[in-house]
C-alpha cells in the first residue's frame, strides 16, 4: 500500500509539471512576449513633441544598452501609441550612439550595407526596425547610449535624400499610457506614452502689475535691507535682481 501511494503522488507531480511546461511553451505564439534572456535596456525614454490624440508628432527615443550590440537589429514596437506610420522611411530617422554626451550619427538607408544601417518600416504592425550593417567596424559597446529621432527634427546629413517631412501620428487617447517596446540584439525594454484628447494649456492674465512705491535701502552692519510699499493686488511676490552697474 505504501508503494502504491508513493507511485500515485509521483505520477501526479509528473502530470502537474508536464502541464506547467505545456502552458509555458504555448506562450511562444503570443504576440509581444519578451523572454528575459538578458538584462533589460536602461534609461529608456521617448520625448514626444505633442501628446494630442491622432495628431502628428516627433519622437526622440533614448536608451542605454547593457550588453552591447554587434549584429541583429533594433526594433521599436509602437503598438497603439501610434495610429499611422505610412510614408515614414529612413529619410525621417536619425540614429546616434556612443558614450554618454559623445554620441555620433550613423548612416541609414533602405537596406543594410557596409557601415550603413538598413531601415524597415511596417505600417501594419507599426514597427520600425534598424538592421545592423552587413560589414561594420563600430559596434555598440556595453553601456553606450542610443538615440533614435523620428520626425521633422531628424537632421542627419550622413544619409542621402534626407527630407525630414514626415512624423508619426499619435494613437487614441490613453491618459495612463500606451506601451512602446524596444528590442535589440540581446536586450529589451519598454515605456508608456500617455496620449490625451486635448493637450492645450489655458493661460489667463489679470492685467499688468502695478509697480511698488517708496523703495528704499538700509545698510546695517554690512547687510542691505530693502523696503517698499506693495500697491498691487494681482501678484504673489516680487523678484529682486542686483544691478551690475
Amino acid at each position: 500500500m505504501k508503494y502504491f501511494i508513493v507511485f500515485i503522488i509521483a505520477y501526479c507531480l509528473f502530470f502537474v509539471m508536464s502541464a506547467a511546461h505545456a502552458d509555458v511553451s504555448s506562450l511562444t505564439n503570443v504576440s509581444n512576449v519578451v523572454y528575459a534572456t538578458a538584462s533589460s535596456l536602461m534609461n529608456v525614454s521617448d520625448t514626444v513633441s505633442r501628446l494630442k490624440a491622432e495628431e502628428p508628432a516627433n519622437h526622440t527615443i533614448q536608451f542605454t544598452i547593457p550588453s552591447g550590440m554587434n549584429g541583429g537589429a533594433i526594433t521599436i514596437f509602437f503598438n497603439n501609441a501610434v495610429s499611422d506610420i505610412n510614408g515614414v522611411d529612413y529619410t525621417d530617422i536619425d540614429l546616434l550612439y556612443g558614450p554618454l554626451g559623445r554620441e555620433t550619427e550613423k548612416a541609414l538607408y533602405v537596406q543594410p550595407g557596409t557601415n550603413v544601417w538598413g531601415v524597415t518600416v511596417n505600417p501594419i504592425l507599426r514597427t520600425i526596425t534598424l538592421n545592423y550593417p552587413i560589414v561594420y567596424g563600430f559596434p555598440i559597446l556595453t553601456g553606450e547610449r542610443v538615440i533614435i529621432k523620428i520626425g521633422t527634427h531628424a537632421l542627419d546629413d550622413m544619409s542621402p535624400a534626407k527630407t525630414q517631412s514626415r512624423q508619426l501620428k499619435n494613437g487614441a487617447a490613453a491618459p495612463l499610457g500606451h506601451t512602446v517596446r524596444i528590442q535589440t540584439q540581446f536586450n529589451a525594454g519598454s515605456l508608456a506614452i500617455p496620449i490625451v484628447s486635448d493637450d492645450s494649456i489655458g493661460i489667463s492674465c489679470q492685467g499688468a502689475v502695478q509697480s511698488p512705491t517708496g523703495l528704499k535701502a538700509e545698510n546695517s552692519a554690512g547687510v542691505v535691507k530693502l523696503f517698499w510699499t506693495d500697491t498691487a493686488d494681482n501678484e504673489s511676490g516680487f523678484f529682486i535682481e542686483r544691478s551690475q552697474e
